[in-house]
């Protein structure tokens, strides 16, 4: 008979428009082929939880959607303080009453105190999409000398929810060996697993036009901190730099929210429903992430669909390829614009002489089928 499962949700899985959208979808569709599976998840949009609800209902699955409560008027720290720490977040936890059987798997830190709700006798995985510790300790060393009371208000508490809670699971899966490293060395807690991020299909479809327009994109919503840093580098230095230079190019943005401006070589696509059509458009992805942790999708996604991806330290932790598809800005030089625009010629020169099968071949490890085939909980 097969282990009942519960997973836990923050956020619905549809549409499918980040990151940790796609890894919720693609561990529901790949776990519900082995186990009984039932989802609780927590929604803001009535839309989204219909479509959602919908989904589930088609792959038979049980589903609980809990409405998330209004931030109360007295909740005047405003940013100071990460959203599930509040007590209206608190409050909106208890109101889960699903059946919990064998495992009950929670994702993202926002929900590590629901560990507290669970019955003793279940076994308990939390999914650590990131270490949020070190994504803020990150983002502290980046901000404004005016912004820093601030975050390291929010750092110091965020260190010891993470503290107080991970320990209280019996098993956590990470996204790579370094995450895997840094919780074991931060917080002396050794019982993790990598289950690192992946990609679906792994199919060559091209992009750019192969003239002399130098096509960059880049995917991700400004309301994400690290995506907003990395937008703004790329609008204000990289783009600023090739213009310098007299290069001809075109700048594709997608993703929700993003930063309007009034250059015309730079498109705003927004939510793009179908990727491969934003692929097709760029010649490479140009992703200077500085700060937050875990492993971007949106690389694995890119170099999946045969584009190549120039991006920095930080941008591809957990990712371990070596191949000249991945290219990266070295640590020292990663906020200079004028080593980025290099690279983006370098990239260009050499995009049509590249090995596809050979990049193919090193990617299946990271094929959600073969990640999850490996799972046994």
């Amino acid at each position: 008979m097969a282990k009942k499962i519960v997973l836990i949700e923050p956020y619905t899985c549809l549409p499918v428009d980040s990151g940790g959208k796609l890894r919720i979808f693609e561990t529901i569709k790949e776990l519900s082929k082995r186990y009984e599976v039932g989802v609780v998840m927590f929604y803001k949009d009535k839309e989204e939880k219909l479509k959602t609800k919908e989904w589930l209902k088609s792959i038979k699955i049980k589903s609980q959607f809990i409405k998330t409560e209004s931030r109360s008027l007295l909740s005047f720290i405003g940013e100071g303080v990460p959203y599930w720490f509040s007590e209206w977040s608190r409050r909106t936890k208890k109101r889960m009453n699903f059946e919990y059987k064998d495992v009950v798997i929670v994702e993202f830190s926002q929900l590590l105190d629901v560990v507290d709700l669970l019955p003793k006798e279940t076994k308990k995985v939390f999914v650590a999409h990131d270490i949020s510790s070190v994504s803020f300790w990150r983002r502290f060393l980046e901000t404004s000398w005016l912004k820093k009371w601030m975050h390291f208000f929010r750092l110091v508490e965020v260190y010891w929810y993470e503290r107080r809670y991970l320990r209280k699971y019996d098993e956590i899966w990470v996204m790579s060996d370094n995450d895997k490293r840094l919780i074991k060395k931060i917080y002396d807690v050794d019982n993790c697993i990598v289950v690192p991020n992946g990609v679906e299909n792994i199919k060559n479809i091209g992009g750019g036009d192969g003239d002399e327009i130098i096509r960059l994109g880049f995917v991700g919503s400004v309301t994400h901190g690290p995506n907003k840093e990395a937008i703004r580098f790329l609008i204000d230095d990289v783009v600023v730099e090739m213009e310098r230079r007299g290069l001809n190019y075109r700048l594709y943005l997608a993703g929700r929210d993003n930063l309007a401006n009034n250059n015309k070589h730079i498109i705003n696509l927004g939510y793009v429903k179908k990727v491969d059509s934003f692929y097709k458009k760029i010649d490479m992805l140009v992703a200077p992430i500085f700060s937050g942790s875990g492993t971007r999708i949106k690389i694995l996604e890119s170099l999946s669909k045969g584009v190549p991806v120039i991006t920095c330290v930080v941008g591809r932790e957990g990712i371990e390829l070596d191949n000249e598809y991945l290219r990266t800005v070295n640590l020292e030089k990663e906020k200079n614009p004028k080593t980025w625009v290099n690279e983006i010629i370098k990239m260009k020169k050499s995009r049509g002489k590249m090995n596809f099968l050979k990049l193919s071949n090193e990617l299946k490890k990271y094929q959600w089928k073969e990640i999850f085939s490996k799972v046994v909980i």
